[in-house]
């Protein structure tokens, strides 16, 4: 073995999870509190708006059209049919947005009443351990 090959190395394992947002380039480190109906990523949703987003969709099914030699009556059909096949990509997409923001939100939600109700236990068990201090102090002056 040379001196200067390293050895080999386990990978580290229990490091802090940091999530990176590469779209405005924010480290999140936690977040406190979340109601299940809102959305709390920094992520942003996709822009559907913009024209190019589908245009080489288009652009494959207008070159697929000339290629069979329809009339322009057909051509219309075909194009209004990506047009909505288009559409319910977009809204499929959303739909699955929407329900991976509403997980994460009811699973910080979770998280939130579990320490809570942890806290409410340690208080009640601090609180009855204060109780027996004060009982026994007050055995001891009698």
């Amino acid at each position: 073995m040379s001196l200067f090959k390293k050895k080999p190395q386990m990978p580290a394992q229990g490091r802090e999870q940091v999530e990176t947002d590469f779209e405005h380039h924010t480290i999140i480190h936690h977040l406190l509190f979340a109601y299940p109906d809102d959305y709390t990523s920094c992520g942003a949703y996709p822009d559907y708006s913009s024209p190019e987003y589908f245009s080489d969709v288009l652009a494959k099914a207008e070159e697929a059209i000339k290629s069979l030699d329809l009339d322009e009556t057909t051509t219309e059909g075909f194009t209004e049919m990506v047009k909505l096949k288009a559409y319910q990509s977009m809204l499929s997409s959303l739909v699955e947005t929407r329900q991976s923001h509403h997980r994460t939100a009811l699973n910080l939600r979770s998280d939130l009443l579990l320490q809570i109700d942890n806290l409410k236990s340690s208080e009640a068990m601090i609180q009855h351990e204060l109780d027996a201090v004060e009982a026994a102090i007050v055995r001891l002056k009698a």
